[in-house]
């Protein structure tokens, strides 16, 4: 009989960025790629990630105007311990689609998908503690 480790992640997560902002520099951050910010808050404050090099195109209909809009993206995953830790991420999400001045970010937890909408004021990201 064969024996082997596993080690509980939690719950996973899964965001996606517009794909033409993710390798500009971030606003605010002389010489970093928004990219580079991303997976150094991704790994400081959950341990990991994955950022599979492909891209995701999607469609969507604004409830209010009608309006289509579509867009491409550029997929993040990462896993936690807890669903009180999903806070920290959507606050990260919120100044973050604030610096890169979008209205939302698409993210889902589990089984929820949700919009993270901008925060209305910028702040400074830092890692989670």
């Amino acid at each position: 009989m064969h024996h082997h480790r596993e080690q509980d992640l939690g719950r996973p997560a899964y965001f996606l960025l517009p794909s033409f902002k993710v390798n500009c520099l971030y606003p605010g951050r002389k010489g970093v790629l928004t990219s580079t910010l991303v997976k150094e808050f991704l790994l400081e404050g959950f341990g990991g990630y994955s950022a599979p090099d492909y891209i995701v195109k999607g469609a969507w209909r604004d409830s209010e105007t009608g309006t289509v809009y579509q867009g491409e993206f550029v997929p993040f995953f990462v896993s936690f311990l807890g669903k009180e830790r999903i806070p920290i991420l959507t606050e990260f999400l919120s100044t973050l689609a604030h610096a890169l001045e979008e209205e939302c970010i698409y993210l889902e937890t589990g089984e929820d998908a949700r919009l993270v909408f901008a925060s209305g004021v910028s702040q400074e990201i830092s890692s989670p503690s």
